[in-house]
């Protein structure tokens, strides 16, 4: 048998003749067992390692019955080495690798008889979501932003003009802060302040013990009900980019604000087509928005005065994210990511079953929500897989980190229990299996 690779926890064994299948064995690498082969003619082998044992997998030992109908896509990860040999009579050629798989190899990979959803049974992490709500009565809380902070923390923004700050046990609203502090949008400069700016383009800058202090400048204003705002990060020099869904994009020196570009208002037919702007600092004078461009398909992508719009996926682009480590990515209706390339955008991917609404690093992959089709999980291996986690409102308008390792959803409602601020707090129950995380690379 051939040199098995130190990452390999099991191995399918298919013989062939003529190109034809013969059978599949399966057998673990730490007690292999392997079948015994009467050669009638050429028999040709291929071993395909697989990552983890065949427990894991899913897989019984020994020989596999097949589907008579193949699957679209693999059923287990990807190998992690495939080798190829023939039998003639009593002679046997050396164990060579192959350049990928064979066209029988992939045919055995999408006809094993594990169920469909195999793949996504092996790279879902279990989820639970509990009520993290909270209640202010007297004043609108429909969330206008969430903002992470350095300490595993968040801070929430209300429309009524609540400021709340939350982490795994507790939730304290800013009662020294003034309602009519801005509230629309947040973020956290390389100064190491807290932004905040408001609809009518009102700018206030401050921390959550300190409080905030309203600036004597103000942007171009007149947002209908979105507002995002994004800061260089630390090491650079300060400057703020702001974006609302009158279509501006504007930038702040620290001094004053400065137009960038302005556009017509999209012409919608009710409130619920009205697309969230979102902007994103890319490096010093440049950053990238949805939502102001010509087209809503369409990215304005600012640079040193220069302005370029991008479409990176032939639907209307939502949120911008950006991710410590992973990328940066945009969502859009159709429930597509695209990853920014430093200078274009890359191929777009399918992570949820509908329109794009807030997107959370989980794993090596994403969790997605989706409007009207729930959460999705999404892993490059697996592609987007639907996941069932109970929320506590309607529908999440964000996703942030708190804690170590929790994901906390700040909700919409479109009914329920007027002051009441939904939020559910999500954690993991478990993981994916060692062997699974690097499998195919």
């Amino acid at each position: 048998m051939p040199e098995t690779a130190e990452s390999s926890g099991s191995m399918l064994l298919l013989i062939s003749r003529d190109g034809v299948i013969d059978f599949v064995w399966a057998l673990d690498l730490a007690d292999p067992k392997y079948p015994g082969l009467a050669a009638k003619g050429p028999l040709e082998l291929t071993a395909i390692e697989m990552c983890c044992d065949l427990r894991t997998l899913k897989l019984e030992p020994g020989d596999q019955i097949l589907r008579m109908a193949e699957s679209e896509t693999p059923l287990v990860p990807a190998p992690e080495q495939v080798s190829v040999s023939t039998i003639n009579g009593s002679e046997q050629t050396e164990w060579a690798p192959a350049v990928g798989l064979t066209e029988l190899g992939l045919k055995v990979l999408r006809s094993l008889n594990v169920p469909d959803d195999n793949m996504c049974d092996l790279y879902r992490i279990p989820l639970v979501g509990r009520d993290h709500s909270y209640m202010a009565a007297g004043t609108s809380t429909t969330p206008t932003f969430a903002l992470e902070l350095p300490d595993g923390t968040a801070l929430i923004g209300g429309r009524g003009g609540l400021l709340l700050h939350v982490s795994m046990d507790s939730k304290v609203p800013l009662t020294s802060v003034s309602t009519t502090t801005p509230h629309h949008a947040a973020a956290i400069g390389g100064d190491g302040l807290i932004y905040l700016m408001s609809d009518d383009g009102r700018l206030a800058r401050g921390t959550i013990a300190g409080g905030f202090e309203e600036l004597p400048v103000r942007g171009i204003g007149g947002a209908r009900r979105y507002v995002d705002l994004t800061a260089s990060k630390p090491g650079f020099d300060f400057e703020l980019f702001a974006v609302n869904d009158s279509r501006a994009l504007e930038r702040f020196d620290g001094v004053r604000f400065t137009t960038l570009s302005t556009q017509a208002p999209y012409q919608i037919q009710v409130e619920r087509d009205l697309a969230r702007p979102s902007v994103l600092w890319l490096g010093p004078n440049e950053a990238i928005a949805t939502n102001v461009a010509r087209a809503q398909d369409r990215t304005t992508h600012w640079r040193r005065g220069m302005i370029q719009e991008r479409r990176p996926s032939r639907d209307t682009q939502l949120e911008l994210y950006d991710f410590e480590g992973i990328g940066i990515f945009v969502g859009d209706r159709d429930g597509r990511i695209t990853k920014w390339e430093g200078s274009t955008w890359g191929e777009s991917k399918g992570v949820a079953g509908g329109p794009l609404f807030a997107l959370h690093p989980l794993g090596n992959g994403f969790l997605a929500y989706a409007i009207f089709n729930g959460f999705w999980q999404y892993h490059p291996q697996t592609g987007a897989c639907p996941v069932e986690v109970g929320l506590t409102g309607h529908l999440p308008a964000a996703m942030v980190s708190i804690g170590e390792d929790a994901i906390l959803s700040i909700e919409a409602t479109i009914t329920g229990q007027p002051g009441m601020l939904r939020m559910t707090l999500i954690e993991k129950q478990g993981e994916v299996a060692p062997c699974l995380k690097d499998a195919g690379r």
